[in-house]
């Protein structure tokens, strides 16, 4: 195969990939009976072969795999469809609809018998689809065998899943060959523009706090006379109140104080804000209360009032004004009117946490079953398959959707649609264990979460960020952002960490690189050039990662005090290591001078500069070197009358510079 065939080939595969996840997310985004992620794999496959559609399919999970780890398993079903549409599609230039439609059934055929054994080990059965779980919820209730729902339920999506994405495939490919030369660079180029607005679109929204946020921490010695805090809210006129063992507090934003609203008010364990601004705080001992801000008007609703439990785990909202409040009891709600009900038919006890969205609750109990509410109705109620693994916490996201963590490090995502129940995707969180607390954040286009052991931020498409580093990342009990952005974490052995927006974007934290001093920094063709005092670290300017570098061995554990572009292209590295000055030309040829190679004064090179003439000046710790064309042309030293380090140089006119020195102040160097 000639280089110009591969590289036509490659680029096809490339393109089909961000095809596959650009299809699939456009089919997650709109909630639709299908997958849409196998289009690209069987262009592939149609136009490759099935080693293309296979290497296609294959890539395709690797990087999804990045956000979603179980995606690098079901590689197998994506590798399989490959194989089978390039092997069974017909090879004859205007296959009949019959023939096509025949592999499409083949195809589908394959991917429910690879993906259910895969379903039933991961998902208990479940497909990830909202569709294909609705029909396994509604057969399952006759047929209680899970092997046999399971079939069905990825059938229902696959079979018609890739008779679609056959045609569509077939589609695609016939569009091509109208309108592009496939002999020509047409093609590769058509190719190419495809790829980068696939990856242009698939960007996914991910807070970065170690780069973009600071964090601020309170305790003990910030007004507070705890630092087990147990829950946070921020109530219309700005304030962020903290609830803990030893009563309410207030922040003004700096030091927080204790607040007396009644004598009563003591060990607070839940605090939130209504639609009306109202602040709603559940205590351990003596119910829930109910402060108006603005009138500071105070009603207490306990034993007395017809309440289960003096003791509150949990408030929520619905869309018409009900507070559902979560007792160590009993269930019970306050309707828009002040009246006080408990849920007695529900059977539902113990609640530890709750979230709401529009109509609809989700709770989760002390037993770790997760429940749904409707309009004041119990929708149904759901147990965790794995052994030993309970729900723990749950959050209403956006369109119908609720994440909800486990006491392991596992989340899963639901949707409640035409009052059914249904399951979608499971992501893990890394080491972050036993989920306490999940917030969705509407400004970040995802959901906090709070552990006993860690603490982080998670996507809608599971692109996760862990935000465990700062100390304070055990028994975390609540967060919320606040007005102004901030994300604020509470932990009820900790005291609270405030993470506010920072001014100033922390390059290094955002491209993954450790900390380190920044001697010197070049930008060139969109990379960030930045001599630190262990190497060279590159940065694309664009994505934000830290990519290999030209010839790393130089560098490595190497000062690098600046770096200089001359009027050629080449880059000039000034170094402390054994290397001394490296030249990296644009034809790739690299150039050290030091005092083995090249006889320089010194070795210990500080900076360069070039003259108008193209010579370049480079100073060392004990002297001044003039370079051209490769060769050490001039060196002065000691001997010369330079008795201290030339800090800094400017040319003033043809061959003349000045110089500024390390403690004798500014030289004027003649030719």
């Amino acid at each position: 195969m000639d280089v110009k065939k591969l590289a036509k080939n490659l680029m096809v595969i490339l393109s089909c990939v961000c095809v596959n996840l650009i299809f699939s997310k456009i089919a997650a985004g709109l909630i639709l009976p299908f997958w849409m992620d196998a289009v690209g794999t069987l262009v592939c496959a149609i136009t490759q072969g099935p080693v293309g559609g296979a290497i296609c399919g294959a890539l395709t999970n690797i990087i999804r795999g990045f956000w979603d780890p179980v995606s690098f398993v079901y590689a197998i079903v994506s590798i399989g469809i490959g194989v089978a549409v390039g092997y069974f599609y017909p090879k004859t230039p205007k296959p009949n609809t019959f023939a096509v439609i025949s592999t499409a059934v083949f195809a589908g055929i394959v991917a429910v018998a690879l993906s259910t054994p895969l379903n039933m080990f991961f998902y208990d059965g479940r497909t990830g689809n909202v569709w294909g779980d609705g029909l396994i919820d509604m057969i399952s209730r006759d047929v209680n065998i899970p092997i046999i729902c399971g079939i069905l339920g990825e059938a229902f999506v696959d079979l018609p899943d890739k008779a679609l994405s056959v045609f569509m495939a077939v589609g695609i490919i016939r569009l091509f060959r109208k309108v592009v030369d496939r002999r020509g660079a047409a093609t590769m180029i058509t190719f190419g523009v495809l790829t980068l607005v696939a990856l242009n679109g698939m960007e996914v929204k991910a807070v970065n706090v170690e780069a973009d946020y600071s964090p601020v921490v309170y305790d003990d010695s910030e007004g507070l006379a705890t630092i087990e805090i147990n829950a946070l809210a921020q109530t219309k006129d700005g304030y962020v109140w903290a609830g803990t063992y030893a009563g309410l507090y207030r922040c003004d934003g700096a030091r927080f104080e204790e607040i007396i609203l009644d004598e009563r008010i003591s060990n607070v364990i839940q605090l939130y804000v209504d639609s009306v601004g109202n602040l709603w705080i559940g205590t351990n001992d003596c119910g829930i209360v109910k402060y108006n801000v603005d009138t500071k008007e105070i009603k207490f609703y306990d034993l007395t009032s017809g309440g289960a439990s003096n003791s509150i785990r949990a408030i929520c909202e619905d869309n018409n004004g009900n507070i559902y409040v979560g007792t160590a009891n009993r269930l019970c709600m306050i309707d828009d009117r002040g009246n006080l009900h408990v849920f007695k038919e529900e059977q539902i006890y113990g609640v530890r946490t709750m979230s709401c969205r529009d109509d609809i609750v989700a709770g989760v109990t002390n037993a770790g079953d997760l429940f749904f509410i409707k309009n004041k109705s119990l929708l149904g109620s759901r147990k965790n398959g794995e052994d030993n693994v309970y729900y723990a916490a749950a959050a209403a996201g956006p369109n119908g959707t609720f994440m909800v963590g486990t006491t392991d490090n596992s989340i899963y995502q639901f949707m409640v649609a035409d009052d059914k129940i249904l399951m979608g995707h499971k992501y893990l969180v890394g080491d972050s264990k036993y989920f306490n607390k999940i917030f969705y954040s509407e400004e970040n286009g995802g959901y906090f979460y709070c552990c006993e052991a860690g603490k982080g931020f998670i996507t809608d498409e599971g692109a996760r960020t862990d935000i465990s580093k700062d100390g304070i990342n055990n028994s975390l009990s609540d967060v919320i952002t606040d007005y102004q952005g901030n994300v604020w974490f509470a932990s009820d052995k900790q005291g609270i960490v405030r993470y506010s927006k920072n001014p100033f974007q922390g390059m290094f934290a955002r491209a993954k690189v450790a900390p380190d001093v920044a001697n010197s920094l070049f930008i060139k063709n969109r990379f960030l050039y930045v001599g630190t005092n262990s190497g060279l670290v590159t940065i694309d300017l664009k994505t934000y990662y830290s990519v290999p570098i030209d010839h790393p061995e130089l560098f490595e554990n190497v000062r690098v005090r600046d770096i200089m572009e001359d009027s050629r292209g080449n880059l000039w590295v000034s170094t402390y290591g054994k290397n001394g000055l490296i030249e990296l030309r644009n034809d790739g040829e690299v150039i050290c001078f030091n005092e083995i190679t090249k006889r320089t004064e010194g070795g210990r090179f500080r900076l360069a500069i070039e003259l108008s003439d193209g010579t370049i000046a480079a100073s060392t710790s004990t002297g001044l070197n003039y370079i051209k064309d490769g060769v050490v042309i001039k060196a002065v030293g000691e001997e010369d009358g330079f008795t201290t380090q030339i800090l800094s140089m400017v040319e003033i006119s043809d061959g003349e510079m000045l110089a500024g020195t390390d403690g004798d102040g500014i030289y004027r160097i003649k030719d």
